[in-house]
């Protein structure tokens, strides 16, 4: 009993998988071999990042679920997902870092981030907001808006709006029109 005492109470303990991803969303016409090109060009990138053992790359959808806290991305030809394995998982947060600046400098029409894997619910969590209606110009000009306010917050990274473009530029129509958004927020430390 007295050998408890000793054991550091921790319900989710910090991930020490020596792996993280980068999710990246181009723009919504992006053709399946821009995104194959795309994720080559960046697979270069990473490959030569020190510490980084191998990389996997995902193209226009997710991997299969592999472990629990993954969940895979629905197909979308304009969506790129990197699997980056490391040779020291305390190496993670500095490379983290470093190819989310590179992509932020570099590809400014990319979404992209690039985060760890978690054990369990994360410091940052999904926002999602759902607008439905009869009039899809509404609708659209709705989730512009709701971009627009979580991009100007300075705790939403990765904003994006499912409302796709189709190849001619016209908006998709449905007899239910839904216009959705999502972000990554996460918070901020107070000092």
């Amino acid at each position: 009993l007295y050998g408890f005492t000793l054991v550091r109470q921790s319900f989710f303990p910090p991930a020490t998988r020596p792996q993280f991803m980068v999710d990246v969303y181009l723009p919504a016409s992006t053709h399946l071999r821009e995104s194959e090109s795309f994720a080559g060009e960046i697979q270069r990138h990473l490959q030569d990042q020190p510490h980084v053992t191998h990389v996997t790359s995902f193209i226009g959808s997710g991997g299969m679920r592999f472990m629990l806290v993954y969940s895979p991305e629905r197909e979308n030809p304009a969506f790129v997902q990197f699997l980056v394995d490391v040779d020291d998982w305390r190496e993670i947060s500095g490379l983290i870092a470093a190819i989310q600046q590179h992509l932020d400098e570099n590809y400014p029409n990319a979404n992209a981030v690039a985060k760890p894997f978690l054990l369990g619910p994360g410091e940052g969590g999904r926002v999602q907001a759902r607008f439905r209606g009869p009039d899809a110009d509404t609708l659209r000009e709705l989730g512009n808006q709701a971009v627009r306010i979580l991009e100007d917050s300075n705790n939403a990274k990765c904003v994006r709006s499912d409302w796709r473009a189709t190849a001619t530029g016209r908006s998709r129509r449905s007899s239910r029109p839904t216009a959705c958004v999502a972000a990554k927020v996460r918070r901020c430390r107070r000092r």
